[in-house]
């Protein structure tokens, strides 16, 4: 009788261990350094600086133990100023790479470092009691209901509405309305991670819009 042998090879995940949030730094033309956060889910990213008041989105790939990302970089009024593309290697819960940009040509080195174990899974629930902070340099107070829908306001008297929905176990695909504010009025999109800060909770969600874009902190 024949014998036959069943052979499974198991090809990690790449993408899928990528998945979540990466905070760093990076330099720019020798000078910084300064901060960078990314929240990655598959090959969609969404990242930002809040020192540089810079907003990015695009993809990213990883080539066996590599990665590479082109971005569209946006400054917090929502007016694209640039593309860069970074690339580098993948080492455990890091990634080290270099980056160019265009039109103006500026390089620099980043480094980012994977902390997943510090952020609250997005199967937990959001706190319905409201979350205060920043939308950049204005005032907010957002509640979530037991959706994770959206109802808040800011300092400026203007509404928001949305949602929040879990794109993988640490990131968020977020929604946002913006009403009665204006040349601000329209929808956003993005991502969003909720992360243990001290003895607070704190959330942070950056989305661009056709005319501006939302870096907004919150804690509760």
């Amino acid at each position: 009788m024949k014998k036959f042998i069943l052979l499974i090879i198991l090809i990690p995940n790449i993408s899928l261990a990528s998945d979540g949030i990466w905070k760093g730094f990076f330099d720019i033309n020798g000078h910084g350094a300064y901060d960078f956060t990314a929240i990655i889910d598959k090959n969609n990213i969404y990242a930002y600086t809040e020192t540089a008041k810079t907003i990015c989105l695009g993809q990213i790939e990883f080539p066996k133990d590599e990665f590479k990302t082109n971005l569209d970089m946006y400054i917090l009024d929502g007016t694209k100023f640039s593309t860069a593309v970074i690339q580098g290697k993948v080492i455990e819960n890091a990634m080290s790479g270099k980056f160019v940009t265009q039109p103006a040509v500026d390089t620099g080195n980043m480094y980012l470092v994977n902390i997943n174990n510090k952020v609250i899974s997005t199967k937990e629930k959001l706190d319905n009691s409201p979350w205060v902070g920043k939308n950049n340099k204005t005032d907010i107070k957002i509640s979530f209901d037991n959706d994770n829908n959206i109802q808040g306001s800011d300092s400026n008297n203007c509404n928001y509405y949305g949602q929040l929905s879990p794109l993988n176990n640490f990131v968020y695909n977020v929604e946002i309305e913006i009403a009665s504010c204006g040349t601000s009025d329209g929808f956003y999109y993005g991502m969003g991670y909720s992360y243990i800060n001290g003895s607070k909770k704190s959330l942070d969600i950056t989305a661009i819009g056709n005319s501006f874009s939302l870096l907004i902190n919150l804690t509760n």
